[in-house]
């Protein structure tokens, strides 16, 4: 299997670790809780815009954009194909491209595509085990969410 295919199922994880979240965080009560909202839209908001970063640079998105959870894990979907999509389209040796892009803050700075893909990766699975430590604070038990249980589920 070669880095760019990995990327791409690790990719496919963090929409089923949302779906996952959503019905534990239904149970729970916490679909409004503000925390919830910010860790789901944040998600989504960095998927989206890493994917605009290293397709054209535009920037269309904004971190403002606040919809419901199962919006959210929506919209986590849709862009997890559009970046499986793209991704498609790129050979494995362009994965040590460098691609130039400027923080929010404004700071210019140079990752390789591959090193982007990567943090994408562990971007969302850091935060989606926040949701788990919320959901584990309310008294319930959170999905288990771990990349074996999904690649047993995915083969």
């Amino acid at each position: 299997m070669t880095i760019r295919t990995m990327a791409m199922r690790m990719l496919r994880h963090g929409p089923w670790v949302l779906e996952r979240h959503h019905v534990a965080l239904s149970e729970a009560n916490l679909l409004d809780n503000d925390r919830v909202l910010w860790i789901c839209n944040h998600i989504v908001f960095a998927r989206r815009l890493w994917l605009q970063r290293v397709r054209d640079g535009r920037i269309r998105t904004s971190p403002r954009d606040v919809v419901p959870v199962a919006e959210a894990i929506g919209r986590c979907v849709d862009d997890t194909a559009a970046w499986i999509a793209w991704l498609d389209t790129v050979a494995d040796d362009e994965l040590d491209v460098p691609v130039s892009f400027t923080t929010l803050e404004g700071e210019e700075l140079t990752m390789s595509l591959a090193d982007i893909v990567m943090h994408v990766i562990n971007h969302s699975t850091h935060h989606a085990h926040e949701l788990a430590t919320i959901v584990r604070a309310h008294g319930h038990v959170p999905p288990s969410t771990d990349f074996i249980v999904f690649a047993r589920q995915h083969p």
